[in-house]
């Protein structure tokens, strides 16, 4: 600070007090005192010494002083004062670029440098050798061992073939120092034919099977676990109802005649409403699916009792309360390829089945056909990319089943399950047959012969060349989609998307069975508010 400055400062505080004094003031007394500084003075902050600043009122001589930090060391990169060795620290010293002070960091060794191995002692098949290393650097030398190279084993001949249960040799030397030993071959496992079923399974019960190995001839007996029982769709009245007695009913075993669900049918009194029950069957023992067919019942003097509203039978049944009588029942208004035989029912047995038998349709399909499961088909031609013609009437009159699969060449997952495909049609072509039907306008008949070739695909192939718009009809949208028509022209399964060998496999044994029975899986509807009407009593009639 200025020392003439800091001298001055109080002798003018004197007379500016003295002043204030003549005009009876004091400057910086009192609760509202304003101090009038001077300028500041200031020592600037170092790397490790704080700063500061101050100023003095030149009325009072009080002083207001501000403080700065330290600025700290700022340090360069620094340069290496000692150099570092392989394995000796070294040394780096950096500068502080505002006051010139040093400090010292010391820096990692180097590692050694080590040149590649030079071979002391060679490795053997079973032997390790010894190497040693040299560092580019310090020239320092570090010895170390080298593995064994191992054998090199090479067959020179068998010595015991081995069987199906027994493991046998064979002989092999090392193609490098000649060393001889004898390896052990492992058993080849039996291999199994299918098998003779000696006890057939039951239901209930466990079977047995013999099994054959195709190279030794052993036999071995496994084990056929119980088929389970197959339950009817629909129950069956084992005792019928009488004005005596109530009846009985329950679900049978297609394959035992098992019984489960006994339901008691309440006794029969007279002038009292029973439920009568009505089925539309096809004769392969499925409710058929429709929405426009009439169920009529008259009774024995020709009057009608009872008929349906025409938009209920979606499932394929129906129930009348009507009084405890017998009734003719006739069913109207059936599906094309549908006809239905007349039924009788007694009040004992309410439960009546109409007999409904399908037939192929053989004359040409309206533009507008749309099948869906449960419908007839029509009969139509193709013919594949050889130019042989296939019709279904004609494939019906000697197969069970036929089989539609719609694809294109550039289906992924078409490629996935014509394999599938291809293994079940193998062994069930005998009773049915596959028709793959293409959607690509660029399947030509060249087009799908190459790709039936590549894929190794036996059953036919239809080209784009002999599409009859069968995808239309179907409203097939996307591929792969699978269609299976049973024995009876009737469309019993639609399958979009790829299908496993399970899914094939199961169809084709489905359809193609001597039993081929298929059961109705439709919930049985409730009777609901105009879904019958009631019968006309007689002397209204």
């Amino acid at each position: 600070m200025n020392l003439k400055r800091s001298r001055l400062i109080p002798i003018v505080a004197i007379v500016l007090g003295l002043i204030g004094g003549a005009f009876g003031t004091a400057a910086c007394d009192g609760p509202h005192t304003v101090h009038t500084y001077g300028v500041w003075e200031k020592k600037e902050a170092t790397c490790e010494e704080a700063g500061y600043r101050v100023r003095t009122c030149i009325v009072c001589g009080e002083q207001e002083t501000e403080e700065f930090p330290a600025l700290g060391h700022e340090y360069d990169l620094g340069k290496v004062t000692t150099q570092a060795t392989c394995e000796g620290t070294g040394v780096r010293t950096r500068t502080c670029v505002r006051c010139q002070k040093t400090k010292e960091e010391t820096t990692q060794p180097l590692g050694h440098d080590w040149d590649a191995t030079v071979v002391m002692t060679a490795p053997t098949c079973e032997g390790e050798g010894r190497g040693k290393f040299l560092c580019l650097r310090c020239e320092k030398e570090e010895e170390h061992s080298i593995p064994a190279l191992g054998h090199s084993w090479e067959s020179v001949g068998i010595g015991t073939e081995p069987t199906c249960e027994a493991a046998g040799t064979r002989n092999v030397r090392c193609a490098v120092c000649g060393t001889s030993k004898t390896e052990e071959l492992p058993a080849l496992g039996h291999s199994w034919e299918d098998g003779e079923v000696i006890t057939p399974a039951t239901c209930e019960a466990a079977g047995e099977r013999w099994h054959t190995c195709k190279v030794c001839e052993t036999r071995e007996k496994t084990a056929v676990p119980p088929l389970g029982h197959n339950w009817e769709g629909d129950y069956t009245v084992d005792q019928e109802a009488t004005f005596d007695a109530a009846g009985s009913k329950s679900y049978h075993c297609t394959r035992c005649d098992a019984r489960n669900g006994v339901t008691e049918i309440p006794q029969l009194q007279a002038g009292v409403p029973i439920l009568y029950e009505f089925r539309l069957m096809r004769n392969n023992d499925e409710r058929l699916q429709t929405s426009h067919a009439v169920i009529t019942v008259y009774r024995k003097d020709g009057t009608v009792a009872a008929e349906s509203n025409p938009n209920t039978l979606s499932a394929g049944i129906f129930r009348f309360p009507l009084e405890p009588e017998e009734y003719t029942v006739r069913a109207t208004g059936l599906p094309a390829g549908y006809t239905a035989e007349e039924a009788e029912v007694r009040p004992g047995n309410p439960y009546c089945s109409i007999p409904l038998t399908a037939s192929l349709l053989t004359d040409e399909a309206p533009k507008d056909t749309r099948y869906q499961v449960g419908s007839v088909m029509h009969d139509f031609t193709v013919r594949d990319y050889d130019g042989t013609t296939y019709t279904l009437s004609a494939l019906l009159a000697q197969k069970r089943a036929v089989v539609l699969n719609f694809w294109y060449d550039g289906c992924a997952p078409c490629r996935v399950e014509f394999p599938y495909l291809e293994l079940s049609y193998r062994a069930y072509r005998d009773k049915a047959e596959v028709l793959a039907i293409t959607e690509d306008p660029d399947d030509t008949d060249a087009a799908v012969r190459a790709y039936a070739t590549q894929m190794e695909l036996t059953f036919p192939m239809i080209s784009v060349e002999s599409r009859i718009g069968l995808e239309s009809m179907f409203n097939v949208t996307s591929v792969p989609t699978t269609v299976v028509i049973d024995s009876e022209g009737v469309v019993t399964e639609i399958h979009t998307g790829s299908s496993t060998q399970q899914y094939f496999d199961s169809i084709f044994e489905k359809y193609t069975a001597d039993t081929y029975i298929r059961r109705g899986n439709a919930a049985v509807p409730t009777a609901l508010e105009g879904e019958w009407s009631l019968p006309a009593k007689r002397d209204e009639q």
